[in-house]
């Protein structure tokens, strides 16, 4: 299918020969042990019959066609691992359409790297719940240029607490060698025109951060599990969990994570307390580990570290002292690593 202005063509994924020229294309990274790929694009240039129109090889009209690429994109992806027999796999598009959370996870592609990026995102995770795309994930601080540090470690915060948890690509600089807030510059293939800014805290973030995803990883798992089996979505905003309580349906800034966690993400810069809607129960502060009882609404701290946590009193999740988690995150981000080796490819 040729790709009218962008130039190029397009692959007609109703025709079994491309899509099984593409499926051996991909099975040789998997012969390398890819186990998964990052399907970017898939809805921005596609069969849409307006640019350019015509008939795919099974005759259906290109723009009938037009919702259904996606989720056809995703589908070949998928079955090109199981036919080569790879049992774990994931397959990562940007976009989706009603068939492809049977073939993959999806990540919202591209958002802004500003205040009201990580607000969309946090908005578009529990809207892809309540659509049947149950995992699903950000970019993490935003695509393209450095956002201010303060809001990367808001959004490492949320991160933490969606079913998928991706950095970047953050104008393709890592954590450790980013810009000072207001610095200018780039990076290129002849390096960098300015000079790398370590900032502790804001390693320290996504030291605590990860790990904490990386701790909830048996409790996701079982929620993906049920998500499969019954429809039960990983991320339930409140008005989802509590259809009843009119309150609930402009709470947007507040979801639960599965049934025994509830965090209230800080989007707004600036920002070191808010209100939480605390539901029905007995709910445990996770920083604090005091206990309220709800319904009732709560100001708790949030300093650029935190994002308010709570948990279903009586639930066996634990997630430990995060007050002494982050004071070790802390004292491993000041251990600053010689960037000159590590830019160089030294081992550690």
């Amino acid at each position: 299918i040729p790709a009218g202005a962008h130039g190029g063509y397009l692959l007609d994924l109703t025709n079994p020969a491309s899509v099984d020229w593409w499926q051996e294309y991909l099975k040789k990274p998997m012969a390398d042990n890819v186990v998964g790929f990052k399907l970017d694009r898939g809805e921005e240039m596609v069969p849409d019959g307006v640019l350019f129109s015509g008939k795919t090889y099974d005759g259906t009209d290109y723009r009938e066609l037009r919702n259904n690429y996606p989720a056809l994109y995703a589908k070949a992806v998928h079955d090109a691992f199981v036919e080569f027999g790879m049992e774990e796999f994931v397959v990562m598009p940007r976009s989706g359409w009603k068939t492809s959370s049977q073939y993959a996870i999806v990540w919202g592609g591209d958002t802004a790297p500003t205040e009201y990026g990580l607000r969309s995102a946090i908005i578009a995770v529990q809207r892809s719940a309540v659509m049947n795309f149950p995992i699903w994930g950000s970019d993490t601080c935003g695509y393209g240029q450095n956002p201010p540090h303060e809001l990367c470690m808001r959004w490492l915060a949320f991160s933490a607490f969606t079913p998928l948890m991706e950095v970047g690509p953050t104008d393709n600089v890592a954590f450790w060698s980013w810009k000072e807030d207001g610095q200018a510059g780039s990076v290129s293939g002849s390096g960098y025109s300015y000079e790398p800014f370590y900032d502790e805290d804001l390693i320290a973030a996504w030291i605590f951060y990860s790990n904490l995803h990386n701790d909830l990883s048996d409790y996701l798992y079982e929620e993906a599990k049920k998500a499969h089996g019954d429809g039960t979505p990983i991320v339930r905003p409140l008005f989802f969990a509590n259809p009843d309580n009119a309150a609930y349906l402009d709470q947007f800034d507040q979801f639960f994570l599965g049934p025994d966690i509830m965090v209230a993400p800080i989007w707004k810069s600036g920002v070191t307390e808010r209100d939480v809607m605390i539901p029905v129960g007995d709910w445990t502060d996770a920083w604090t580990l005091e206990t309220i009882e709800g319904p009732v609404t709560v100001t708790t701290n949030a300093a650029k570290h935190k994002i308010p946590i709570y948990l279903r009193t009586g639930s066996t999740l634990n997630l430990g002292d995060l007050e002494q988690k982050w004071q070790d995150a802390l004292t491993k981000a000041a251990d600053k690593p010689d960037l000159e080796l590590l830019e160089a490819g030294a081992e550690f």
